[in-house]
C-alpha cells in the first residue's frame, strides 16, 4: 500500500465532490471519471483504500440504489468537525 499515493486520491476525490457536491458514482466510476488515475497511479485497489479512508473520516459515505454501490459526499459532513 502507498500511503502517499492513497492520499493524493483522496484528494482529488474531495477536489471532485467540491466542484459536484452532489455527485454519487461506484468505485469503477469514480476511479475513471472523477480523478486523473494515469497521473495518480491509481487503480480500483487504491481508489477503493482512498475512499474507505474518507469514509472513516465521514466525508463520504456508501449507499446502495438499485443493487450497486455507490459513493457519494457525507450527509454527515455539515456536522462533523474536522481537526
Amino acid at each position: 500500500m502507498n500511503d502517499r499515493r492513497t492520499s493524493l486520491i483522496a484528494e482529488a476525490i474531495l477536489l471532485h465532490l467540491e466542484r459536484y457536491p452532489g455527485s454519487a458514482d461506484t468505485l469503477e466510476g469514480i476511479c475513471l471519471w472523477w480523478i486523473d488515475f494515469s497521473a495518480l497511479g491509481a487503480n480500483l485497489f487504491s481508489t477503493r483504500l482512498a475512499l474507505e479512508q474518507l469514509e472513516q473520516e465521514h466525508r463520504v459515505e456508501r449507499i446502495m440504489l438499485g443493487g450497486r454501490q455507490l459513493w457519494r459526499k457525507s450527509r454527515e459532513t455539515s456536522n462533523y468537525t474536522h481537526h
